[in-house]
């Protein structure tokens, strides 16, 4: 049984004298995350979903990567208590969330590609998340658990089959494989990646791709982030990142399924999961590489 927020608390030692509050923390789909202030000081407690053993990823080597990324400063400080298979407690940072609109200006794609040099050259954590196996994990799982495919889905992994094949030989990095700006926070105009239980090592122009697909970038702003990242940019770089873009609406749709599947009473968001994989294919057949 998942633990409550009132239990983590109470089981603090050095949470049990302290003037606590708490409340859900907006954001997240899998886990239940709360900010806790404690005698003034805030983190955030994140109670852990099982998305995590249907892709077959370790909670513990999810941990290390986080603890590798803080001592790098491109993530938050983790607070280490109890059992990291059902609880996450980090810092708080409150500078806010990075906003949509900021990702769209130069400085920031240049920052967005820094972050993700950092986090790909994170080393010594043996743990693995290919986009293309995520994706078929994510569906493997949904069918199992009795949800099936959406309709006008097989055509798109029939394609998806064909860029895994000419990314088969593709150099493999430690990757976040989930930076959307509602996982990225700032820290005194630094960015901070949080939400890290996809990391692993995998394609990191999948990485790239979900920043210029969830953030709808233009040519322009690809060729920016290409250009900031690798020092260098040719059109061979834009065909391959236009192609994981249409990866990453796969495994949107994919994630969905499994959501509808396992998601029950989230205390941080109400979504339809089923009008999402419904919207995506739509977004696909139309030859739209963005939501």
């Amino acid at each position: 049984m998942k633990p409550t927020i009132e239990r983590i608390i109470a089981a603090i030692p050095a949470w049990r004298s302290a003037i606590i509050h708490y409340e859900p923390l907006k954001g997240g789909f899998t886990n239940d995350t709360y900010i806790v202030t404690v005698d003034g000081k805030s983190y955030v407690v994140r109670i852990n979903g099982t998305q995590n053993q249907f892709l077959g990823l370790s909670r513990h080597l999810e941990l290390l990567a986080i603890e590798q990324a803080s001592k790098l400063e491109i993530a938050p400080r983790v607070f280490k208590w109890g059992n990291p298979d059902e609880v996450l407690i980090t810092e708080y940072l409150p500078d806010g969330q990075v906003q949509p609109e900021d990702a769209h200006k130069p400085q920031v794609i240049s920052q967005l590609a820094a972050l993700l040099k950092k986090i790909h050259a994170i080393e010594g954590v043996e743990r693995y998340n290919n986009p293309f196996e995520m994706i078929e994990r994510y569906i493997t799982s949904a069918e199992r658990l009795g949800v099936s495919k959406p309709d006008g889905l097989a055509p798109h992994l029939a394609r998806m089959v064909e860029i895994a094949e000419q990314r088969k030989n593709a150099v493999e990095k430690y990757c976040h494989n989930d930076i959307f700006t509602f996982n990225l926070l700032w820290d005194d105009g630094q960015l901070r990646a949080v939400d890290w239980e996809l990391s692993g090592y995998g394609d990191i122009y999948f990485e790239l791709a979900v920043v210029a697909f969830s953030n709808h970038f233009s040519a322009e702003e690809e060729r920016q982030l290409l250009t900031a990242y690798f020092g260098e940019y040719n059109d061979d770089m834009q065909q391959i990142l236009m192609a994981m873009r249409y990866v990453c609406l796969i495994r949107e749709v994919a994630w969905a399924m499994l959501m509808t599947a396992i998601v029950r009473d989230p205390v941080n968001h109400h979504m339809d999961y089923l009008a999402f994989q419904k919207q995506v294919i739509e977004r696909l057949d139309g030859g739209y590489l963005d939501l």
